[in-house]
């Protein structure tokens, strides 16, 4: 018959070696993950704070326009990548990413009345815009988004799958204006003059812009 002992067993201390001081016994510590600490938060915020000092003051705010032709497409590839962003106060923010004149980041100010003569056109064209679902086809290419406010609201559109209709008319009709008063259209140039159209081409700015506005979100 198997006998089970139901009872408080006396508990046996550990040996010890007289006249020598034995080490206390080891205490658990905290293990951190590589993708944790103050070194990932701080690898983090990189990634979303712009590289460029001078554009740091501008997270937060909320843009009057801000503009998106792309991307670039070898269907195509002779129309030009880029992207900007305007701000209340006039500051504007370029990057020229494919098939441009100019490539690369470009920051600078909007006179008095080059800013007023962009709040007119957004008061008549920051209309009635228009997108297409996420799963539409359409024919590749590149297309434009506009996110801009007209003084009384804030609206976004997309010319994807939607250039011979309407609405799409109207929102290319605003970009084009829009480029020609911020003089940004000089920048892209003619065809002729546009670098990095080629399909072995890389891409001729960093992502400043997608920072400013993604940060603190």
């Amino acid at each position: 018959m198997g006998v089970v002992a139901v009872g408080c067993a006396k508990k046996t201390p550990p040996p010890t070696t007289a006249g020598v001081r034995q080490p206390p016994p080891a205490q658990p510590f905290a293990v951190v993950a590589g993708w944790e600490g103050p070194a990932a938060d701080a690898a983090n915020m990189a990634e979303r704070t712009p590289s460029t000092r001078a554009l740091r003051a501008l997270q937060g705010r909320v843009p009057l326009v801000h503009l998106r032709r792309g991307p670039w497409s070898p269907a195509k590839p002779f129309e030009a990548a880029f992207e900007l962003v305007l701000f209340q106060d006039g500051t504007l923010v370029y990057e020229g990413h494919r098939c441009v004149k100019l490539g690369g980041l470009i920051v600078t100010r909007l006179s008095g009345d080059e800013l007023a003569r962009v709040r007119a056109q957004l008061a008549a064209g920051c209309v009635g815009l228009g997108a297409s679902p996420a799963d539409e086809v359409c024919e590749d290419g590149i297309h434009t988004r506009l996110t801009c406010s007209n003084g009384e609201q804030v609206l976004t559109g997309d010319s994807r799958c939607r250039r011979e209709r309407e609405d799409g008319k109207r929102l290319n009709a605003l970009a084009t204006n829009l480029l020609a008063e911020t003089q940004v259209v000089t920048w892209l140039g003619e065809p002729t003059e546009r670098h990095a159209c080629e399909v072995e081409a890389g891409d001729l700015a960093p992502r400043e812009i997608s920072r400013i506005l993604t940060a603190g979100r």
